[in-house]
């Protein structure tokens, strides 16, 4: 402020003298300090007139002048950054053991029933993908058995009990015995992934396996004891109802 308070003092000098107002002086009527006085009395009474910008409070830590300041995750009490949690999705398999080959005549009800429901699944809400096999791989033989293995993503818990007991899927799930042998229980299991992941059939069948020697658990979970997305076990009243 004092250095604009000075400028604007000698800008007015210097333009009385080049007007030819204030005499004594080398610049008294020359025409160039009545042009050049102004501008330099303009510029000390900006400077006057401006306010100080606040330097940073002496008791705040220093701040990194490269940090942006949005968009910063949050922290946790101890100072640290919590991670930033990708968007979760809800992927599931399950397994049948066919009675004949799907090529087979007695199978011919089961593939077009099925044909017809994957589509129905396509066009349920909260549906996200279905691995649909290419021909020749839609069974898997494994200890002699011959494996039919469905395998989808859908968006939560609700989307996929809506489709599999409240849709037309059930009658396909009522006429199982006619194409299926009895399998281990559990034959569906269920785990969270990172959004756009698309689990392959053997991924799946892995999970089956964890959740028959191991139980229940984050890694992969049944309908009957289900987990959320950060891996926490849901009670019985938050979960749908069959």
């Amino acid at each position: 402020m004092v250095i604009g308070v000075l400028l604007l003092l000698v800008g007015a000098l210097w333009t009385l003298q080049g007007l030819g107002y204030v005499g004594g002086s080398a610049m008294s009527g020359v025409t160039l300090w009545a042009v050049i006085g102004p501008i330099v009395a303009v510029a000390g009474l900006g400077l006057a007139l401006s306010r100080p910008r606040p330097g940073p409070d002496p008791g705040s830590p220093p701040q990194d002048s490269n940090e942006p300041t949005t968009g910063r995750r949050p922290c946790r009490p101890d100072g640290t950054l919590e991670a930033m949690e990708a968007p979760r999705e809800l992927a599931q398999v399950n397994v049948s053991i066919a009675r004949a080959p799907l090529d087979d005549p007695t199978m011919r009800g089961f593939v077009s029933a099925f044909a017809r429901t994957a589509d129905l699944a396509e066009r349920s809400p909260g549906h996200v993908w279905h691995l649909r096999p290419a021909p020749g791989e839609e069974t898997v033989s494994r200890d002699g058995r011959l494996l039919v293995v469905n395998v989808s993503v859908w968006r939560d818990h609700a989307s996929l009990h809506d489709f599999v007991y409240r849709s037309s899927h059930g009658q396909l799930l009522s006429r199982g015995r006619r194409w299926f042998h009895p399998s281990t229980q559990p034959s569906t299991a269920l785990w969270w992934v990172e959004a756009g992941t698309r689990p392959t059939t053997g991924e799946g069948l892995d999970r089956l396996e964890h959740l028959r020697a191991h139980g229940p658990s984050p890694t992969a979970f049944s309908l009957r004891r289900q987990f959320d997305a950060e891996g926490k076990e849901l009670p019985r009243s938050a979960q749908p109802v069959s």
